[in-house]
């Protein structure tokens, strides 16, 4: 599946599921990660920590920070920047 059409494909009419079991479900959440590097893939990042400097600012944490300076695959930091509890943040 595209990584585009993931979030607009919810499961039936009534959306996606409001019950915390289904998103934190092994299955669901391997799928989330596998789209979150999809995406990544398709963002022109040359420097996944600046960018996230850039994007998160004084949010940007130093876990978050640890997690992508612990790979030299560009498009696995980017997603773990976009997995972030800061990004994901309302």
């Amino acid at each position: 599946m595209a990584p585009s059409s993931l979030p607009f494909s919810a499961p039936s009419p009534a959306g996606w599921p409001d019950v915390s079991a289904e998103w934190i479900a092994p299955e669901a959440l391997l799928r989330r990660l596998e789209w979150l590097q999809a995406v990544a893939g398709t963002l022109p990042v040359a420097d996944a920590l600046g960018h996230a400097r850039d994007l998160l600012g004084p949010a940007f944490s130093d876990e978050t920070k640890a997690a992508m300076s612990g790979t030299n695959n560009l498009r696995l930091a980017t997603a773990l920047m976009l997995a972030s509890p800061e990004f994901q943040r309302r």
